[in-house]
This record gives C-alpha cells, structure tokens and sequence, in this order.
C-alpha cells in the first residue's frame, strides 16, 4: 500500500517522478516503481481513478484486507495498546483518536489485496493448507528435523517465487500463526 501511495503522490511531480522513485530503496521503493509502472500503463481515466483508490487506502485506518491476517498478528500488535486501540481495530475508527489507535495497531500489517494473480490465489487458501503445503515443500530439505525446519525449507523453497512480488512473502507470512510466519519471513528475505 505504501508503494502506491508513493507511487499515486509522485503524479504530481511530472517527469521529475521517475528521478525520485528511483531514489526511494527496498521494497518501498520497488513497491513504488511497479505502481508508478501500472499507472503508466493505463490511459487517463483509468489511471486517475486507480490514484484515486490508491489514496483512499492509504487514508484508511486499517490496511485492506484485515480479516486475511492471520488473529496471531492482530494480537500481537494489540498487546501493549489500550482497549481502545482494539475497538478502533474491530469497530472501526470513530474519531481521529481511533484512526491514530487503529493506525498504530496495523503499522507492522500490510494489505493483504494482491494483484497479482498467482499470490492472490496463494494468499486466499486457508491458514491450514498453507501449512501443509510449506511442509509438503520443505519435505526433502527437512526430513531430519521438524516441523519448523520443514517450514522454513519450504520457505526457502518458495522465496525467489515470492521476491518477485514486493509483499508477497509478508503476506504469504501474516496468513500464517505470527511464530510460523515470522520463521517464513527470515528464510524469504
């Protein structure tokens, strides 16, 4: 989502947008280059409302696509916020207050809306069969160890697929247990 915030805001800088994208590193930076990319591929009406929704995501309190985030992860940002900050999160932000709380929450949460089709498709499998599918992956690097090194080869196995995508691999992690997921994360980037 962040990318393409970036990328939508950056509209405004004309021809000076691509020198700026170019700066910006990472996986933000990637992120932002593949949007400005999509945009300029659209015609102008099409890429006019694509900035637009673009902008109403990233004004959002809560990243698209909450309910496929694992609850371990919603727990653990949760934690060591006050109650309000989980009614802001499951209610949803009533005042500027709760949108500052819900924000805060979800910082570390991406949108879990992918756009491509294969991690779309990965993404809407359930919590269990993506499991057993980095299990069945990890078989033959892991036979020796368990569960959690059957995991992360897996993981590994997956990772040049995933890095193709700049969110992929956190959000293939946060439809995962957070303790999974974060073993996914480690062994994809």
């Amino acid at each position: 989502m962040l990318g393409e915030a970036i990328a939508a805001a950056a509209n405004v800088l004309g021809e000076r947008a691509e020198r700026v994208l170019d700066k910006i590193g990472g996986a933000i930076g990637e992120a932002a280059r593949t949007a400005r990319a999509e945009l300029d591929a659209l015609d102008d009406a099409a890429s006019r409302r694509r900035r637009a929704e673009w902008a109403a995501a990233a004004r959002a309190p809560v990243p698209a696509g909450l309910r496929a985030v694992h609850a371990s992860w919603i727990e653990h940002a949760l934690a060591e916020l006050p109650p309000r900050a989980r009614r802001a999160v499951a209610e949803g932000a009533r005042d500027p207050v709760d949108t500052w709380l819900a924000r805060w929450a979800c910082a570390e949460l991406v949108t879990m809306i992918a756009r491509d089709r294969e991690v779309a498709e990965l993404l809407a499998r359930p919590t269990d069969v993506l499991v057993a599918w980095l299990l069945r992956l990890g078989e033959p690097a892991g036979a020796r160890g368990d569960d959690l090194d059957r995991v992360r080869a897996g993981a590994r196995a997956i990772a040049p697929r995933l890095r193709r995508h700049p969110l992929a691999a956190r959000q293939l992690a946060q439809r995962l247990p957070r303790a999974l997921g974060i073993v996914v994360l480690k062994s994809t980037t």
